[in-house]
């Protein structure tokens, strides 16, 4: 009974689901797709951050691990705002009911099902708004789910939850307008916010001017009052559901604050993106989605284009509302195409590429209007029809003969042919030759098949990739992390070299160093730069390549796995631990401890050198309180240019101008070893690779960030080479700094600072204990990143840790033994939940509140109807 209940109420919306579902589903078991194949729905940053990030939200439910910090990934990172960014989708939790081996599945079927629920949501959305029960809401439904953000980027999974529940969001506006029910509007908005607060902060945008859109063509001369009690209950409501959703905004707006990602520049000077026209035929049908760069994805098929532009011509509908809902449209538009308006619309920013990541909104308002001048079709008039499929086949001729290189002439041909198809449908109905359930029946065939070619293009396009290696050597990796994780039980860090992807420590699942991550602490990778690593604050982004051992101490690398002999041996830092097929596990033969006791001159530390090789030796120099000198220049014996004139040699730096300004320039630069040592280059350069032939054997390196290149131990007299280009312009320099190094004296350096350690006793993800002994006052460097959620104990109380370079954790101990504790709670974190709590109690009080009066109005009118009945006896 209730089953049949439910399928009577919400019959429409299932059926929208499942036959989105079923397309969507179709078309990526034609892309091969596991296990239809062996091919995965992962590309571009779906490969690179969601599934690693993913997983490891998956490992911690599965495995009971606290939700707020994770070790394995960036050094260790504030993970609840990490799982905020990308990973707080509500259908991600029931990840732990899913079998690790087949995560990349439950991803799949995730994607699939969040583009179903858009819409089953959409059609819910026109059930309740127009009261309609009948198949129009399916076709607009399916019309929302197989829109052009959702095809062009569906495989941005974090993205698509707020795309689905912005029908619902706006249906609860739409009762809170009418009835006063808030909760609806209170629920979604909160749970997008949640979701993803990035695309939730559109809908937040949306809301603040549709509500104006939605009151002025719904409401006729209220007056004053009436605007502003409207008015005010949305403010109030959306105020509370945002205070519901503070578990999650506060810890984000907080951790953000580390974050790179908050700034892109302002706009200088007025700029047009594209042509309207261009922007206006991405509305057409089998349009290229636009997967990284380019156009908006803006498509709505093109029956909901022809009933939108009926829209305008329906009698039957005010001119006002047209008025208010044709400028919103067009406002829309015009915000993808000047940057002014994009900028504001993304949060004061310019986004890096997947560009118009609001454009869901204008599909969704064209479509709302469409399905309007489907419920007044009766009122439109067949010449209307006619004329505005003769204007549209005009402009579909004219542009295919405009258009040959920015759009492919079949976008013209198969528009054509839809169009003729369902005006032709329309024209049967408004002669009465059918039914207007025939018609939608008919109009659901033909939408059926564009909208199953729209997947199959979108999928098509933005391609897969192959499920069997990914991750490579996965089985190897896991073999030989186990085997080091049994023997050896202590905190340390570990890296891996060559690496697979950008996030290489969360993708197999060791306490690392790589990330790649919007909410990356661009504070540490600041700091992490200047000292030689290969960090891009601006990037979001720190992959470790192998190091010299200063940059292994600071950061605590005790173990390297090194695939395919990519670590130079023989090597002066490293020994060999333990062998796989083609994997050896190294360990660092200088290692050292999570915490070391430094001088407090560490803290007058300065990085302008530009060589990290002598920002380093200060670095232990200031931390000993002694010169240290661990590497020694090596001097270029050969010099070669193309192009190019090296006027100059500072230091480091070479300053050259280009002969010819408008062409690339080519260099080689020659070294010889003067004796039998561990070496090292360092080498900074705008174009992207330099290329070093040692040995007759040739290896390319990225040198846009600067990059620290290990040779091993190379023998006297060895010459090696690097060869590179510089970019086309005037003039310019890069930095090209060859060094020994020499173990002995590091190795006396390290006995002094280790002497002295912070031995780890006990660690989670979000405490560490341990003891650390000083034979003089002192400060307790940690390689542990700075974040305000840190909180430390020394002997049981509490002190304030300090911010080594902004970066690192740093206290000041004094002479002698002390237990140490350090433990993490997201910052913001109980704060947020207080005030969603106290939002929540709010609401619930409104809620009975209302309640209460409704029933004392029942009540009243009761006794006033019991009194007539006893009058009129």
């Amino acid at each position: 009974m209730v089953c049949m209940s439910l399928i009577r109420r919400y019959g429409y919306s299932l059926l929208t689901f499942s036959v989105a579902f079923l397309i969507m589903m179709f078309a990526f078991v034609n892309e091969g797709l596991f296990p239809f194949g062996e091919n995965q729905i992962m590309i571009i940053d779906s490969w690179h951050q969601y599934y690693p990030i993913l997983q490891e939200l998956q490992f911690k439910l599965q495995h009971g691990e606290s939700l707020f910090y994770s070790w394995n990934t960036g050094t260790g990172t504030n993970f609840f705002v990490m799982m905020a960014y990308y990973a707080m989708s509500p259908l991600n939790f029931l990840s732990f009911f899913v079998p690790a081996e087949f995560l990349r599945e439950f991803m799949l079927f995730a994607t699939i099902g969040k583009i179903a629920f858009a819409g089953a949501f959409f059609t819910e959305y026109l059930r309740g708004v127009f009261k309609s029960k009948n198949l129009s809401i399916v076709l607009f439904g399916l019309m929302y789910a197989f829109s052009g953000f959702l095809m062009g980027y569906y495989w941005d999974i974090m993205w698509l939850d707020c795309v689905a529940l912005l029908p619902l969001v706006i249906l609860g506006l739409h009762r809170l307008m009418d009835e006063g029910k808030f909760g609806l509007f209170v629920f979604t908005l909160a749970l997008s916010l949640i979701s993803n607060f990035y695309i939730a902060y559109f809908v937040c945008e949306f809301i603040a001017l549709y509500t104006f859109v939605v009151y002025f063509t719904k409401y006729r001369s209220k007056g004053i009052t009436h605007f502003f009690n409207k008015i005010s209950k949305v403010v109030m409501y959306s105020v509370l559901a945002i205070g519901s959703a503070m578990l999650t905004l506060l810890p984000i707006f907080i951790g953000m604050q580390r974050a790179y990602g908050l700034s892109s520049g302002n706009p200088t000077s007025f700029k047009l993106y594209h042509s309207i026209l261009d922007i206006l035929n991405n509305l057409l049908a089998y349009v290229e989605p636009t997967v990284v760069d380019g156009l908006p994805n803006i498509s709505i098929t093109m029956i909901g284009l022809l009933f939108m532009i009926f829209y305008f011509l329906v009698p039957g509908i005010p001119t006002k509302n047209k008025v208010i809902n044709g400028s919103f449209a067009a406002f829309l538009i015009l915000s993808m195409n000047i940057n002014y308006l994009n900028f504001v619309w993304h949060g004061f920013h310019f986004p890096n590429q997947v560009p118009f990541r609001f454009s869901f909104l204008l599909s969704f308002v064209l479509l709302t209007i469409a399905y309007e001048a489907m419920t007044k079709l009766n009122e439109l008039p067949v010449k209307a029809v006619l004329k505005v499929t003769g204007v549209m086949m005009v402009y579909l001729i004219v542009n295919e003969k405009l258009y040959t290189t920015l759009f492919d002439a079949q976008v013209f041909y198969i528009s054509a042919a839809f169009l003729l198809a369902y005006a032709s449908i329309v024209l049967l109905y408004k002669h009465d030759k059918v039914s207007i359930k025939f018609m939608a029946k008919m109009i659901l065939i033909v939408l059926l098949v564009e909208i199953t070619v729209s997947a199959f293009h979108a999928t098509e396009v933005a391609g897969n990739s192959g499920r069997t290696d990914y991750p490579v050597q996965n089985s190897e990796v896991q073999a030989a992390l186990d085997d080091l994780y049994a023997k050896d039980t202590g905190f340390y860090r570990l890296e891996m070299y060559q690496q697979y992807s950008a996030n290489d420590p969360l993708l197999y699942g060791y306490r690392g160093i790589t990330q790649f991550s919007s909410t990356a602490n661009s504070k540490l990778n600041t700091f992490a730069k200047k000292m030689g690593m290969s960090a891009d604050p601006g990037g979001n982004s720190n992959r470790y390549l192998p190091g010299t051992p200063v940059i292994n101490a600071m950061f605590n690398i005790k173990y390297l796995l090194s695939k395919h002999a990519a670590l130079p041996i023989p090597n002066a830092a490293y020994t060999k631990f333990n062998e796989f097929t083609d994997l050896e596990v190294y360990e660092n033969r200088y290692a050292f401890p999570l915490g070391f006791k430094v001088n407090p001159d560490i803290l007058n530390l300065t990085t302008t050198d530009i060589s990290p090789f002598r920002r380093q030796e200060q670095f232990m120099s200031l931390a000993t309180g002694n010169e240290v000198t661990f590497f020694k220049g090596v001097e270029a014996v050969n010099e070669t240019y193309e192009n190019m004139d090296r006027h100059l040699l500072e230091d480091i730096r070479y300053h050259y101008k280009n002969i010819d300004a408008s062409k690339i320039g080519k260099a080689k630069i020659e070294f010889v070893a003067q004796q039998t040592k561990q070496m090292y280059i360092y080498m900074l350069n705008q174009t992207k690779t330099v290329t070093l032939k040692m040995n007759g054997v040739s290896t390319t390196h990225q040198t846009p960030r600067g990059v620290i290149i290990d040779l091993g131990i190379v023998e006297e007299g060895t010459s090696f080479e690097l060869s590179f280009e510089v970019m086309a312009s005037a003039s310019g320099y890069f930095d090209i700094h060859v060094v020994t190094f020499d173990d002995e004296v590091f190795t006396v350096t390290r006995n002094d600072l280790i002497d002295e350690a912070f031995e780890v006793d006990e660690f989670t993800q979000t405490k560490l204990t341990g003891v650390a002994t000083l034979n003089s006052d002192g400060l307790l460097y940690t390689s542990i990143p700075y974040e305000k959620g840190w909180k430390v104990k020394v002997d049981g109380d509490r002190i304030e840790p300090m911010a080594y370079q902004d970066a690192m954790i740093a206290i000041p101990l004094r002479e002698g033994t002390h237990q140490i504790e350090f433990s993490y709670v997201s910052a913001g974190f109980v704060s947020g939940l207080m005030i969603s709590v106290l939002s929540l109690l709010i609401l619930a009080s409104i809620y009975v509140l209302g309640r209460k009066t409704d029933f004392q109005k029942e009540q009243k009118e009761l006794k006033s109807k019991r009194g007539q009945h006893e009058i009129a006896g």
